[in-house]
């Protein structure tokens, strides 16, 4: 009897490594998840920021053209590219492309 009271002991801390090892590991993940996701939320948050910005200047440009017809009872084609020409440059958007997606934002 004395054999199998040995055994149990090894087979119990055994047992118990192995659950601490599980419970470790499942915690890891979990950090991991979420590092992982709260990097997602930076990512999505300067993408979506950025996409914001291009759009209000978009707007902003549309409603300058507006004003500029309004303004003048005739617009020639030549004032009119003068006017447009610094507005409609494109500036790249400022996204880290190293997120899902890739270089989407950069596109």
């Amino acid at each position: 009897m004395a054999l199998g009271h040995k055994y149990f002991a090894v087979g119990a801390v055994a047992a118990v490594g192995t659950l601490i090892s599980i419970l470790g590991y499942q915690e890891v993940e979990l950090r991991e998840l979420e590092k992982r996701e709260a990097a997602f939320e930076r990512t999505a948050t300067s993408g979506t920021t950025a996409i914001e910005r291009r759009i209000d200047a978009n707007l902003s440009s549309v409603r300058a053209i507006k004003g500029l017809f309004e303004s003048a009872p005739a617009v020639e084609r030549d004032t009119f590219r003068t006017f447009v020409t610094p507005k409609f440059r494109r500036p790249r958007i400022g996204v880290d492309s190293s997120g899902p997606g890739g270089g989407a934002f950069n596109r």
